[in-house]
């Protein structure tokens, strides 16, 4: 098929009547739905939401676990014309009310699990009906009717699934900012076909291919590129709940997978398995590693018998730069930008372009019309701030090589990225100042043992206050994904302050952990991930 014009909704149409019989998407290695079948199954559940009142424009909130109901959920919505908002399921308190209210939706498509973290918080009015995965539920949550996810799925389908434009938008993601509450980035299907092109060129992949997907769904990297990128090719995927580094390889070998993604950290805890001699009998040829990690790519590549195409990209704007399968492995390169977007390093202050070789902010912008976000969800002035002097401005560092090599380096703002998830600064700082001892607090950026960074919150007692430092973290459980909950606590009597009484959160990363910061780890103090 004609990946230049395709959307998801296109390709699920072309091979549902192409080849019907062929196997498409299975839960671990469960037989596998065929494209007809999953083209049927779609339509129902797209009827269901019909009946619900779900039309075309509107937004629906799906905050569901990896499984088949999650890419029914998501493709149902489109194929009304509606927007899918994927929601991390580990979302909790303020973090998750932000999302419900700000996005708008009438209809949340959720798993029984999840129930409990939603009656915890205010529902807000819009949101009248929660279409229900899994085990019983009550009728009520909040304000909003129960429905079961079964009981919709029993409806009548829709005749046919809508025809969608590369300028439509199909989903909102959310994304942590630096200085406030996650903003929704209005996701095209242009944005999405440009992707999941640029990734099948880069894997070398087609419809004879097997994707294994274990990352969560509810993020971009695994809906766009190890869902919507084989369903382009008419390929063969194997979803299963979660990554295990113990487990990863006899589960790729036991649907015979040739194609997967992971994240740098994932790629680091696979390397730390012991060595077995048969490491390299195994059916995979590609693995995306973003980043792959300059120590250990080389050595990862002979032991597994795999090529790693590393790449750099965001939510914002999809992936802008792959290694091709076919080039050389250059070490702690992110490869070459692709020929739909401009990529520029340059001096954060003035945007003015820097030389070779030199570290700067990577600036892009799209040379494909709508092949990239429309823009910040409701949000016209942080849109319009990002795109100062007609570039999109990331917050990366990185640096282009003679070559032409792009290499990304840090985030430049007050984002922390914390086992792949990017997580706002000042949200964790929000719920530590709602505690009645701390009088003042900032969280920071420090690197970690393995991948990605740790939180360090470095917090001023509140007058005559003292602070235990697990008390501290007992509060911030249940109001913060688990991830987002720090690891080290530093009780400070003051905090570094600029002249307009800014925190100087550069000089509090540049001081790191003293002798008197609390680790959590060393401390046996365990979070919980419910």
């Amino acid at each position: 098929m004609d990946l230049t014009e395709a959307s998801v909704l296109g390709a699920l149409d072309h091979w549902a009547s192409t080849t019907p019989e062929n196997a498409f998407i299975q839960w671990k290695n469960e037989p596998a739905q065929t494209y007809g079948e999953f083209h049927k199954r779609t339509r129902r559940l797209a009827g269901g939401l019909r009946e619900l009142g779900v039309s075309a424009g509107d937004t629906v909130l799906v905050m569901l676990p990896n499984g088949l109901e999650i890419v029914h959920a998501w493709l149902a919505c489109n194929a009304l014309g509606a927007v899918e908002v994927p929601v991390n399921t580990f979302l909790r308190g303020v973090f998750l009310e932000h999302i419900l209210e700000d996005s708008q939706a009438s209809v949340m498509i959720v798993d029984a699990a999840s129930l409990p973290h939603l009656a915890s918080v205010e529902l807000p009015k819009r949101l009248r009906t929660l279409v229900v995965v899994g085990e019983e539920a009550p009728a009520v949550v909040g304000h909003a009717s129960v429905v079961a996810y079964d009981t919709v799925l029993a409806s009548a389908p829709i005749a046919s699934l809508r025809k969608a434009e590369f300028s439509d938008l199909s989903a909102i993601f959310y994304t942590s900012g630096t200085t406030g509450p996650a903003k929704g980035i209005m996701f095209t299907y242009g944005q999405g076909c440009v992707a999941a092109r640029n990734y099948l060129r880069a894997a070398g992949a087609g419809h004879d291919d097997v994707f294994f997907c274990c990352m969560p769904l509810f993020h971009s990297n695994a809906q766009i590129l190890q869902i919507g990128a084989p369903l382009m090719a008419g390929a063969r995927i194997s979803i299963w709940p979660e990554f295990s580094a113990s487990q990863w390889l006899n589960q790729v070998r036991s649907v015979g997978a040739t194609v997967s993604n992971m994240l740098g950290v994932m790629t680091e805890f696979v390397h730390r398995q012991p060595v077995r001699d048969d490491d390299a009998d195994n059916p995979l040829r590609v693995l995306q590693t973003v980043p792959a990690p300059a120590t250990i790519v080389g050595d990862f590549e002979r032991r597994f018998g795999v090529t790693c195409i590393d790449g750099y990209g965001l939510t914002d704007a999809g992936m802008v730069a792959f290694r091709r399968h076919d080039e050389p492995l250059v070490p702690g390169s992110s490869g070459r930008p692709v020929d739909d977007f401009e990529v520029v390093i340059a001096d954060p202050d003035t945007d003015v372009p820097l030389p070779a070789g030199t570290v700067g902010e990577i600036l892009i912008r799209p040379r494909v019309p709508f092949g990239f976000m429309r823009g910040y969800w409701r949000r016209p002035e942080v849109t319009v701030k990002a795109w100062r002097n007609l570039w999109f401005h990331t917050g990366d560092a990185g640096m282009i090589d003679e070559d032409g090599n792009l290499y990304f380096r840090d985030r430049m703002g007050d984002s922390i990225r914390v086992r792949g998830e990017n997580i706002s600064s000042s949200e964790i700082e929000a719920v530590l100042n709602a505690h009645p001892s701390v009088g003042q607090c900032a969280a920071v950026a420090v690197p970690a043992e393995v991948g990605d960074y740790d939180i360090l919150i470095a917090v001023v007692p509140a007058p005559g206050a003292s602070i235990d430092p697990s008390a501290l973290l007992r509060h911030c459980e249940g109001r913060m994904p688990y991830y987002a909950v720090p690891r080290y606590v530093d009780i400070v009597p003051s905090l570094p302050m600029t002249a307009t009484q800014k925190v100087r959160k550069v000089e509090l990363r540049q001081r790191g952990m003293s002798p008197s910061t609390w680790d959590r780890l060393k401390e046996g103090y365990s979070v919980s991930r419910a």
